[in-house]
């Protein structure tokens, strides 16, 4: 877990050493919680708010199932 909402997950094969994995994982995971404490911390007006729409989380899926093969 990184942060209390984000499940952090690494795909590797193995020419990669676990060492290397929870090395940069370790590192990778520190950086994304700052990142996430500091736009948590941020204020924005409903003016400001990004909101991703359906095409992007069709599209995300999409990918996801040709990543996995479902």
């Amino acid at each position: 877990m990184v942060g209390e909402r984000t499940l952090f997950t690494i795909l590797f094969d193995e020419r990669t050493t676990l060492g290397m994995v929870r090395f940069y994982a370790n590192e990778t995971s520190t950086r994304l919680e700052e990142i996430f404490a500091r736009t948590k911390d941020r204020q924005h007006s409903s003016e400001e708010e990004v909101k991703l729409g359906e095409a992007f989380s069709d599209a995300v899926k999409d990918h996801l199932g040709d990543v996995f093969g479902s």
